[in-house]
């Protein structure tokens, strides 16, 4: 079985997650500082082109913000609300690349089968794995920052100091 880690950088973007923390629906701290914080959001997600995929990650208790956010400020956009388990803590970053990484292995016959690795204390990796329908492989090795050098020759992932 070969199997490949998906880059988060470097080729042609088929999908893009965000991770919304739940300070950023709330009006009362957008009151306070006078500040815009889903406009960044709004602003990058308008300017995709339409094929490609859109996932947004929400706490459960959100879910009627972020729909309202996405039809009144995103009209015509198709924006998948991922909600986490009622259970789970808040979402602890906007910064999703940083929580998991994306596997694709390719079994006899070359068919694709998905995989989300992460932290086993994750909220994120797994929810999102759920919602594509892909697996969710706990790893006993954090790698901080999510990011990936790959080389001619090597492959250094998540030192985010690099």
């Amino acid at each position: 079985m070969d199997q490949v880690l998906v880059p988060d950088c470097g080729g042609l973007i088929q999908a893009v997650a965000f991770v919304i923390p739940s300070a950023f629906f709330s009006e009362t701290d957008a009151e306070v500082c006078n500040c815009k914080p889903l406009l960044p959001f709004e602003n990058l997600i308008s300017r995709l082109p339409p094929e490609i995929a859109v996932y947004a990650i929400i706490d459960h208790g959100h879910s009627s913000c972020a729909k309202r956010w996405i039809q009144s400020s995103l009209a015509g956009r198709n924006v998948a609300l991922v909600p986490l388990d009622e259970h789970s803590s808040p979402v602890p970053s906007p910064w999703p690349q940083d929580l998991f990484h994306v596997r694709l292995s390719h079994g006899d016959g070359g068919h694709a089968c998905p995989g989300i690795i992460g932290d086993a204390d994750s909220v994120v990796a797994p929810a999102l794995a759920h919602y594509l329908g892909y697996q969710f492989l706990p790893s006993g090795l954090v790698l901080p920052g999510g990011n990936q050098l790959e080389g001619p020759d090597f492959r250094v992932i998540g030192h985010a100091g690099f």
